[in-house]
Formats: C-alpha cells, structure tokens, sequence
C-alpha cells in the first residue's frame, strides 16, 4: 500500500478546438432572418421600381418643359405640355380607368387629395384647368411646374398607397358630387 494513488491517474487532455462548422443555432436564426430581409428588400425594390423610374421621369419631364419655357417664354406650350405630362402620370400611375375621365373642376381636386398633402397651392392645380386651352393664359407656368415637381416628390411609391389615395377621393367624390352618374365616374 505504499503505492502512490496518484500513479493511476490519467494525463489532462485538452478539448478539440472549437470548429466554425457546423454554426451554433444562435447563428442559424441570424442567417435566417438576413436573408428573410434580403427578400423583402428584393421584393419591395421590385416593387417600386417603376414607379420610381416613372417617377424620374416624370421630374426630368417637367425640369425639360420649364427650361424650354425660360428659353422661348411661350407659356401656353408650358401648360399645355405641364397638363398633359400630369394627365399621362396619373393615368399611367393609377392604372386606374376612372382617372382618366377626371376633368373640369373635379381635376385640381384630384391631384391635391393624391397627392397626400403635398406644399403646394390649390391655384396651381386650378391653372390645369383653364390654361392649357387658352391662347394666352394668364399665371406663371414655373409656378406650376414647381407645384407639379412636389406632386411628383410625394406620390407613393406604392401603388397600394396610391390606390388607396384614388378610391378614397372617389368614395368623396360620390358623396360630394351626387348627381355625378357612376357610369361618368368609371370611364
């Protein structure tokens, strides 16, 4: 008994170094949810793409019609080419055929309730009404084009919100205009 109990003790051994395969589950649900994110953002920039390039468009439109404006200073063509940029855009937006037989006083309504509240005065949108018809209009097409290029800024990007934004001014519009013909509001 005068063996040393410590002889049959076995070395220390150390653990296997740590393998960055296969990840812990802490990591999976991070991988997970990055490329859930990945997917949404591929899905709403899909989305929004073309409104976002109509959109463009549209800007570069109404920064070209106003320098040829300044250049020409024929402010009925600036109207006329500003109303029907506006007309297209909406049209093209909304996807919507009702828009399409939107006129007359009904019209500068329609842009100010779409266009979610943008800065801009009632009397630009009411120049859209009168102006493009007139051999010489009265009014300041820049004035216009500066409230046209905010109506462009705060379209949605959506064409949920924006569809939302066109049936509830048609909803107010039914109750506004009674003797409105439903027939005439949807073209």
């Amino acid at each position: 008994m005068d063996e040393n109990p410590l002889v049959a003790l076995r070395d220390m051994h150390l653990p296997p170094p740590v393998s960055f395969w296969p990840p812990a589950p802490g990591w999976w649900i991070m991988i997970g949810l990055f490329l859930i994110l990945c997917l949404c953002f591929v899905f709403f920039h899909l989305k929004t793409r073309r409104y976002s390039r109509l959109k463009r468009e549209a800007l570069r439109l109404i920064q070209k019609y106003e320098s040829r404006f300044l250049g020409r200073q024929d402010a009925a063509q600036a109207y006329r080419d500003l109303s029907l940029l506006t007309r297209r855009l909406m049209v093209t937006l909304s996807s919507d055929p009702r828009v399409a037989g939107i006129h007359g006083e009904r019209w500068p309504e329609f842009l100010l309730h779409v266009s979610g509240g943008s800065p801009c005065t009632t009397d630009s949108y009411e120049s859209l009404r009168e102006s493009p018809f007139c051999a010489h209009p009265e009014g300041d097409p820049l004035e216009l084009s500066q409230s046209l290029n905010n109506l462009v800024k705060g379209l949605p990007l959506r064409e949920k919100v924006l569809r939302q934004r066109i049936d509830g001014w048609f909803g107010k519009t039914a109750t506004k205009y009674p003797n409105l013909k439903t027939e005439e509001m949807k073209v």
